[in-house]
């Protein structure tokens, strides 16, 4: 296991920082790569150039990162959908070719309505109560019920799964093709209806179902503590679950405070969850990937969360190596 770290950008003081912090992973946000925009898919040019950018810093790409944009007709059930998926599939095959083996997404309605109007998610704040007065990302569902306007149209259960279905039946042979492990994030905040849209995929029985669409040793998950314990599932018997399969194929951490429908996420000692014990359950079911550092609390004065980050990935290279 590795502590892993998505830089703010591509520039030399963000990959430096990573790598003076004693990180030597990092994962990418493909629209941060020059010309994927442009393009729509990631090339074997642009994933070269990149790779050998990072490489200079000592710094090792895990995987990267698929935006809203990539399928935003796909989830809203707009005409475009089949092309959108062929360039999944062509950023899928530059990966494998390129030797970076781990492909990380959601599959949220939420994120492409954020993206596409530029809008806040409902629901959520910074809650400015944290310890010693820091701001931690929260999440209350009844400010998010005030916000009545469905702009992605009123989506039903079975039409998200009929979306999911078409991802999964295209891309998964891709992956297996091309050896690389396309990791779902569960849907985040782990409610049943969100800013007009079913969700299915915040459950056992949805993740068990979604890995059913297509089997394959290449399809799997992200392990998002934090959703989960939002979500009141016993993340240790989760981990048991999938990971024994090895369908674990990336973590994130982070502390929680609450469940749905009201939850915020602090620091990792400071959640109601002792996350020794979830890194010793993943050690126990053998899993040997990157383990994420994500919504960090945030320090005044450091918009750019590095004291934060940095605070976040010295905890978790602790807990790895008092496991390890």
């Amino acid at each position: 296991m590795h502590v892993n770290l998505l830089p703010r950008d591509l520039s030399d003081p963000s990959l430096r920082y990573v790598r003076q912090i004693g990180v030597g992973h990092v994962y990418v946000y493909l629209p941060r790569i020059p010309r994927y925009l442009k393009h729509g898919f990631l090339t074997p040019e642009d994933l070269a150039t990149t790779r050998k950018r990072v490489e200079s810093f000592w710094l090792r790409i895990s995987g990267v990162h698929l935006d809203s944009r990539a399928y935003a007709n796909l989830l809203l059930g707009l005409d475009g959908w089949e092309k959108e998926l062929d360039d999944i599939c062509r950023t899928i095959d530059t990966l494998g070719n390129g030797g970076v083996p781990l492909l990380l997404f959601n599959l949220l309605v939420s994120r492409v309505l954020r993206d596409k109007l530029a809008r806040e998610l409902p629901g959520h704040y910074v809650d400015p109560d944290g310890r010693g007065g820091v701001g931690l990302q929260s999440y209350d569902d009844a400010r998010a019920r005030q916000v009545a306007d469905e702009p992605g149209g009123a989506i039903t259960a079975d039409q998200m799964w009929e979306r999911i279905t078409r991802f999964q039946k295209r891309c998964v042979p891709a992956a297996e093709q091309a050896k690389v492990r396309l990791s779902l994030h569960p849907d985040d905040p782990p409610v049943a209806r969100f800013w007009g849209a079913e969700q299915v995929l915040n459950s056992v029985a949805g993740i068990e179902r979604y890995l059913d669409i297509v089997p394959s040793r290449y399809s799997g998950i992200t392990l998002c503590q934090g959703t989960l314990q939002e979500a009141g599932i016993d993340v240790i018997q989760f981990i048991r679950r999938f990971g024994r399969r090895g369908k674990i194929f990336e973590a994130e951490l982070r502390g929680v405070r609450g469940t749905i429908p009201k939850y915020s996420e602090t620091f990792m000692d400071d959640g109601d969850l002792d996350l020794v014990k979830v890194v010793r359950a993943l050690k126990d079911v053998g899993f040997e990937g990157m383990i994420q550092v994500g919504h960090v609390p945030r320090f005044p004065n450091d918009p750019d969360r590095a004291v934060s980050n940095a605070w976040s990935a010295a905890y978790l290279k602790g807990m790895l190596a008092a496991i390890q």
